[in-house]
């Protein structure tokens, strides 16, 4: 539908009170004018469709599955330019160091261009579900701006010594056993164990030892009553136990420990 057909007729009366106002015929002719005019400059002021964005990841993510502690977990990707103008990368940034990709800043791509991106992860010292990934700021030759490409890198990392409960909950003063067990590492020594707060008490159990080999490693944890009074602000945490060992992919990790509310009365 033209904006001419867009106007409705006038009444009737019109010619009347156009002479009412004293119009003439070329005034009403210049007001039609005018009014199509302004139709046209608002169809120029409203805003373009943006411009297709043109570097594409195949595969958009990457997902490693199960991976085990170690300093190279490999990926690779194409990254493709859906253009039919030069890209140029001007920036690749990561949200950690622990992700290496062989790609730069500075990178120049042709229209209709393609290329295959490396890179690795580092796990050492990371355990469970991982999130990382990379990000690239380009620019496309002749179009004013920059367009950004994130690809997440998802996985989950066995840890060399699993722990048996993954979180320890305490509830109150009754003790709470924890069992450190074989994961990618049959065996292990435990060296060093610290907890966040002076409140979580811990003691080795009978039949484990520090600083010795062994395939598995049990200590209990409880709430010394005597200072529960320091819980009140920090009941939220985080609270923790650390462990040295003597794995060299995971020579510190951290089992967190749950404080439920009643707990922080059990002194009284």
């Amino acid at each position: 539908m033209s904006f001419l057909n867009m106007i409705p007729p006038p009444p009737r009366s019109c010619g009347t009170r156009a002479r009412k106002f004293g119009l003439k015929p070329l005034d009403i002719l210049l007001l039609l004018v005018l009014s199509l005019s302004a139709g046209a400059t608002w169809g120029l002021m409203r805003p373009t469709r943006a411009v297709a964005v043109g570097l594409i990841a195949s595969p958009p993510e990457i997902t490693l599955d199960q991976v085990a502690q170690r300093e190279q977990n490999a990926f690779e990707f194409r990254l493709e330019n859906r253009t039919g103008r030069r890209i140029e990368i001007k920036d690749v940034t990561r949200p950690c160091t622990c992700t290496r990709l062989d790609v730069t800043s500075g990178t120049s791509m042709p229209a209709r261009g393609s290329l295959t991106a490396r890179g690795a992860v580092d796990t050492t010292n990371r355990r469970g579900a991982v999130e990382t990934g990379v990000a690239f700021t380009y620019e496309i030759e002749g179009i004013t701006g920059r367009f950004t490409l994130p690809v997440p890198i998802r996985m989950f990392v066995q840890p060399s010594i699993a722990t048996e409960p993954e979180v320890v909950t305490l509830d109150g003063a009754a003790s709470k056993s924890l069992d450190l067990v074989p994961g990618a590492a049959p065996t292990f020594r435990i060296l060093e164990i610290v907890s966040s707060d002076p409140y979580l008490k811990w003691e080795v159990v009978e039949g484990s030892v520090l600083n010795r080999e062994c395939s598995s490693f049990r200590l209990s944890l409880r709430l010394d009553s005597s200072l529960t009074r320091d819980i009140g602000s920090s009941l939220n945490g985080p609270h923790w136990l650390m462990f040295t060992t003597s794995v060299a992919t995971e020579q510190r990790f951290r089992v967190p420990v749950k404080i439920e509310s009643q707990a922080a009365g059990i002194a009284e």
